[in-house]
């Protein structure tokens, strides 16, 4: 091939228009039988990759690195950073049905405190003394003031998931409030 018709492959504008629907799989290395859906314990790419295709956060990272909100549509900071609110989206859902709620994130984010718990992002969450749950919004209490706590909540363990009635998350389930839904996974396969 000459260097002139390779510049020609270059420059080929596709004309394909986005499409809802359809199905996406993707096989990739760095998966453990010992995966699971506990955001918790994520920790191979795999998991974190999976996690961000069907599970939501309230922030995230856009892609010129300014926050953004996911399931968070805004959020503001009491002035000397001690108290922080997140409005959420009012048509933020779980692909299994049902509105995000202040009670789900409520029970996403105490998933990851608490003594007994082992999750990889307890000391992230270490500052917080209480998350209340206003409804369309939470505000998180803090024991310290911390200007970064919305850059915190993009980490990829703290997927928002839906509150039990006890005030737990069901993580087993694989649900989410992401883009896909997950309709099968075979961790390590």
């Amino acid at each position: 091939m000459t260097a002139t018709a390779a510049t020609g492959l270059w420059t080929t504008t596709a004309k394909a228009s986005p499409q809802s629907g359809g199905t996406f799989r993707i096989a990739q290395h760095d998966g453990n039988t010992s995966d699971t859906h506990d955001p918790g314990t994520y920790l191979s790419q795999g998991s974190i990759q999976l996690a961000h295709t069907h599970r939501a956060y309230l922030t995230k990272i856009e892609t010129d690195q300014t926050l953004g909100g996911d399931v968070a549509s805004e959020w503001d900071a009491a002035a000397d950073a001690t108290e922080w609110t997140f409005n959420l989206i009012p048509n933020a859902t779980f692909l299994s049905g049902g509105k995000v709620t202040g009670a789900d994130v409520v029970a996403s984010m105490n998933h990851h405190r608490g003594e007994d718990s082992k999750s990889a992002a307890k000391a992230l969450l270490d500052g917080v003394d209480e998350i209340v749950d206003n409804g369309d919004s939470v505000t998180f209490k803090l024991s310290a003031p911390n200007a970064d706590l919305p850059w915190i909540m993009p980490d990829y363990h703290l997927t928002i998931q839906k509150a039990q009635p006890d005030g737990s998350v069901d993580w087993a389930s694989g649900d989410g409030c992401g883009p896909y839904r997950l309709v099968e996974n075979e961790f390590g396969v």
